[in-house]
């Protein structure tokens, strides 16, 4: 592979952002999720990650959902995203016990890495690319607004803020992450502004042989009729045209009486 787009969170997003400064002419595009540059740990957080990594780990779970409950979520209604945080973040604890030196708090050692990393905005004065920060309305993991304005002017890039995820984005609002990584808010928003960016579905085929609308493969979708919520389980939150995300969820019809 010659050329990528890179993203990462958290601390991914700076270990993407040393990538591409360091090799500009093979990145087509930057986006830093969650971030921010200085990206600082606090004191307390350091000691307990150093003393009681399992209990740093609950703290940083609490600190990164913004809800006890997202919806949609991810990977779908019913999940326990706190309870699969923290068994992923145990899980690589664990791997670190087993890595060189010996006995390695991975925990602690990637907090240390964060805090210590000075070279930021000189990397960011040497990437080339397009690049994009993507940030949690509710992040209480990361410092701002100076430390995002400060790397955004440095990179001149675009902000997108999801009003309601905190620091774990890619559980608590996936698709409006993936609406943000491509640029246009979610695939429901961009239909209903008929921003026909994608290939026609092999369901549009579909019908255009049955003869529902005149068939023609590979011409644009129609116009769609715009899209509108109407409780918040069918709700957006990617903060495009259509999205209700920092609303008060429209009230659910009460359900009719028995008999």
């Amino acid at each position: 592979m010659q050329q990528a787009a890179l993203v990462g969170h958290s601390m991914g997003s700076l270990i993407a952002l040393e990538a591409v400064a360091r090799a500009p002419q093979r990145a087509t595009g930057l986006v830093m999720v969650g971030t921010a540059y200085p990206m600082k740990v606090s004191d307390a957080l350091l000691a307990t990650a150093l003393a009681q990594p399992l209990a740093a780990i609950d703290m940083v779970n609490t600190f990164s959902h913004s809800t006890i409950a997202a919806k949609p979520s991810y990977p779908g209604p019913g999940s326990w995203l706190h309870g699969g945080g923290r068994a992923l973040m145990r899980r690589l604890l664990k791997l670190g016990e087993g890595s060189v030196p010996a006995g390695s708090n991975l925990f602690h050692h990637d907090f240390q890495l964060c805090d210590a990393y000075a070279n930021g905005l000189q990397a960011a004065a040497a990437v080339t690319c397009p690049a994009t920060l993507v940030l949690g309305g509710r992040d209480q993991m990361m410092p701002r607004p100076k430390a995002t304005r400060d790397l955004a002017g440095a990179l001149k890039a675009r902000v997108v803020t999801l009003p309601a995820p905190g620091h774990a984005l890619m559980q608590e609002a996936p698709e409006a992450l993936l609406g943000a990584l491509r640029g246009g808010g979610c695939r429901r928003c961009r239909r209903a502004r008929g921003a026909h960016d994608e290939p026609p579905t092999r369901r549009a085929h579909a019908a255009d042989a049955a003869g529902r609308r005149p068939a023609r493969p590979g011409r644009p979708l129609p116009p769609a009729v715009p899209w509108t919520p109407t409780k918040r389980s069918g709700s957006c939150n990617c903060g495009g045209p259509n999205s209700d995300a920092g609303q008060p969820a429209a009230p659910v019809p009460p359900r009719p009486p028995a008999g």
